[in-house]
């Protein structure tokens, strides 16, 4: 399947089409944790610390499973920073990989995109992702 790519995201969120729901916990280094989180726009979430090819990872984790980042209306408080995720940078941009696909832009395929995504994260908890655990524990 193709998907769509480079996403406007400045314009779908004028729009109202984008609330920032694919903006959700994704695993930090340690380190840029620890300058980026005075960017953090919620005080509601909890940290889980990790190994990820022998670094030392962290994900902050929200009541609503959105990014600890994403400012009152909906833009990145973190998205000119160097040390941003190579996930959010790659977001919207590959056409083959429906975790990096924008439903916004790919509204003919949002239904393919929400079960694609729940099967992944039911995956990742088999693995005790510490993340999906939560996920799935609150569902």
């Amino acid at each position: 399947m193709v998907f769509n790519t480079n996403p406007d995201c400045l314009k779908l969120i004028k729009e109202g089409k984008c609330k920032a729901d694919c903006c959700g916990c994704i695993p930090l280094n340690e380190r840029y944790w620890r300058i980026l989180k005075k960017h953090v726009q919620t005080d509601d979430y909890k940290i889980f610390k990790f190994k990820s090819f022998g670094e030392n990872m962290v994900k902050a984790v929200t009541k609503d499973f959105k990014c600890v980042f994403v400012k009152p209306d909906y833009t990145c408080a973190i998205h000119n920073s160097h040390l941003r995720s190579e996930v959010c940078k790659k977001f919207g941009q590959d056409a083959t990989e429906p975790l990096l696909a924008c439903p916004n832009i790919n509204e003919d395929k949002k239904d393919f995109l929400a079960e694609y995504s729940d099967k992944k994260i039911k995956a990742l908890a088999l693995k005790a992702d510490p993340a999906a655990l939560e996920y799935l524990k609150r569902k």
